[in-house]
């Protein structure tokens, strides 16, 4: 999509709760788009958080983008959230709903802005920043990267009718406040027109993005040799481990596939699940299956280029339509997608159909996933292939620079 052409730069700001040094989804996310806004001459600032998440082992300035002075970072001191119980969660997230609005406020009043991009979820943060930026007279427009409280719903997580009933609230007053609504997929954005009623004109499908330069860099960690993995066929899985991937499928794959010693199950993220998972590998005696922590944002392109094939699991309750992240990162290094998917996740298995990048099962087909391993174990050239028509798929429709021209395009429609 070519932008609209603006006579003049933007001055954005960008709210999200988490920023690099954090190490999730949202923190690189967000990086990437405000160091490419920033790259093409609008002045940005981001609004966020003290980090309380994963921080990179081994942070410093360079970690946040090719220029540090070049994007402003503005941190409130808020209550923690992660790592804690369901009710004081609540309770901290509405303490720092709150200081969105008052101290952020207070840091950013008599500046002006045109527009401020917020992310959602959590829902009450966001809908705090959007009413944030009335207040400093910019224009408000919402990322929704997820459907919450539905995903959570979805899962089993979120089962008090009450508490549903007033997320679903803070939702639709969220989508209210918003002048234009990025949703995550077309089947995200039907949700929004069908059943929470917003108008056609006031949504727009904006695909997460990815810096694609990152995965073309010459400086390369070598993680292969660093785990002793040179001559194994490397299956990843790296990411959230909680309950909404549907991690199961792989420790079940590595059972069945425990005397095909060619083949090692790469498993690197962290999160609720982390604990079982490492137990599980240990009392079934997976030899084939190798947990690791985190690493650096940074360094993440090196160890998807570092294996053969990405794996996407995603829980059998998990029928919410999202493209997830990991899915554009296997991609953008160019190597072939196995998932295991489920009715509702219509748009990621579009995505692999129309990118011939790989091939998906439904969630619990033990059996299925395991027999596409060894399926592309054997298929050499071919492999390379797939991975390719990935990368192209990436490029054509995630890139970074494509996201920008689409909020810029946006924002210039709103003004007329």
């Amino acid at each position: 999509m070519k932008s609209r052409a603006l006579k003049r730069k933007l001055s954005i700001l960008l709210f999200c709760d988490s920023f690099p040094p954090e190490i999730c989804s949202t923190a690189n996310l967000m990086k990437d788009l405000s160091y490419a806004l920033s790259n093409q001459g609008h002045n940005v600032t981001v609004l966020t958080f003290e980090p309380h998440g994963r921080v990179m082992s081994k942070f410093n300035k360079s970690e946040i983008g090719n220029d540090p002075k070049s994007v402003e970072v503005i941190r409130l001191d808020a209550p923690e959230t992660h790592n804690k119980g369901y009710i004081q969660r609540g309770i901290n997230t509405t303490l720092a709903s709150l200081k969105i609005v008052r101290d952020g406020f207070r840091r950013l009043v008599g500046r002006h802005f045109d527009l401020c991009l917020a992310y959602s979820p959590p829902v009450q943060y966001a809908l705090s920043a959007l009413k944030l930026s009335r207040k400093l007279g910019s224009s408000p427009l919402l990322l929704v990267r997820d459907l919450f409280p539905k995903v959570a719903v979805d899962l089993g997580i979120l089962n008090n009718g009450l508490i549903t009933k007033y997320y679903n609230m803070k939702e639709a007053n969220l989508y209210d406040e918003a002048d234009h609504i990025f949703a995550q997929s077309e089947s995200n954005e039907t949700y929004l027109l069908s059943q929470k009623g917003v108008s056609a004109d006031r949504v727009s499908v904006l695909y997460n993005w990815i810096d694609l330069k990152a995965f073309d860099s010459s400086d390369f960690r070598d993680f292969r040799s660093e785990f002793g993995i040179e001559d194994k066929f490397v299956c990843l899985y790296g990411g959230t481990l909680g309950p909404a991937q549907g991690l199961e499928i792989i420790l079940d794959s590595a059972e069945l596939l425990r005397d095909e010693k060619e083949i090692l199950f790469l498993i690197v993220g962290n999160g609720r699940s982390r604990d079982k998972m490492a137990e599980e590998i240990h009392i079934r005696k997976l030899e084939n299956v190798l947990l690791h922590d985190y690493v650096n944002a940074s360094e993440f392109p090196s160890l998807v280029k570092s294996a053969d094939v990405g794996l996407m699991p995603l829980s059998q309750k998990n029928k919410t339509a999202l493209i997830p992240g990991k899915i554009v990162s296997y991609m953008a290094g160019s190597i072939p997608i196995i998932a295991a998917l489920n009715k509702g996740n219509e748009d990621t298995a579009r995505i692999i159909e129309e990118s011939h990048c790989g091939e998906y099962v439904f969630s619990g087909n033990t059996q299925g996933f395991s027999d596409l391993i060894m399926k592309y174990r054997s298929m050499g050239a071919k492999l390379k292939e797939m991975g390719k028509n990935g990368r192209n798929y990436v490029e054509r429709n995630f890139d970074v620079e494509t996201a920008i021209n689409k909020v810029i395009s946006v924002f210039a429609d709103l003004q007329g």
